[in-house]
């Protein structure tokens, strides 16, 4: 295994145990459906449910994420943190998150070049995620992280998405797919326990991601 820094560690995999659970909450259908399944004992238990709010998501997910709140103090349910981030005062500054290179999004760029890389996901979603799970371990700067699973919604009908976690001692974990189930599951299971908020069904992205069919224009200019 190596550590962050691309170290060697040499550590046995019978003494590795997870310390934290964390399920990753997109708040789309399938990460909803994960943290409501894990909370009612269809699958085992998480510590804790981490938001990362890049400040630009599409407004159904903030309602979302307002009806989850309720639930969540009303059933005793796993605790949910919502970690803020900017991304567009970001990009009106052109830099990223930590004053440092410009992160781009996936709009159109004027002048025909096309639809910008996508950086964002990984700096407004899982750097921030990562932040957060060292502060529950209570980690000081350069300690390494404790043993950590994160659970993220993905579903068989998805399962090219997979992948390992390149950080040391965070193990990413898929229960949906362990469920076998796929995104129809999702929808059935939560009708069946009548959890109908009309928001639970949309796509989580950003409120002007072209991957999703909308598009923001970047620095002016027509679309395609």
């Amino acid at each position: 295994m190596k550590s962050s820094n691309g170290l060697d560690i040499n550590i046995n995999k019978q003494e590795w145990q997870c310390i934290i659970k964390i399920i990753s909450l997109g708040l789309g259908l399938q990460s909803t459906t994960l943290y409501l399944m894990s909370n009612t004992g269809i699958y085992q238990r998480a510590d804790y449910a981490i938001f990362a709010d890049p400040g630009a998501e599409n407004p159904k997910t903030y309602e979302l994420l307002e009806w989850l709140l309720k639930w969540q103090s009303k059933n005793n349910g796993i605790s949910i943190y919502v970690v803020k981030k900017n991304l567009y005062e970001d990009l009106l500054k052109q830099e990223n998150s930590t004053g440092q290179r410009f992160v781009s999004i996936p709009v159109f760029a004027k002048k025909g070049l096309g639809i910008l890389r996508r950086q964002c996901t990984y700096e407004y979603k899982v750097m921030v995620i990562n932040k957060k799970i060292r502060e529950l371990h209570k980690l000081k700067p350069r300690q390494w992280m404790k043993p950590t699973e994160v659970w993220i919604g993905i579903t068989t009908d998805e399962a090219s998405r997979m992948k390992d976690s390149n950080k040391f001692n965070i193990a990413n974990k898929y229960p949906l797919i362990d469920l076998k189930m796929n995104r129809l599951d999702c929808k059935k299971w939560l009708e069946d326990k009548a959890y109908k908020h009309n928001d639970i069904e949309h796509n989580c992205c950003c409120d002007r991601c072209c991957r999703y069919g909308m598009v923001l224009v970047y620095a002016g200019g027509p679309s395609p």
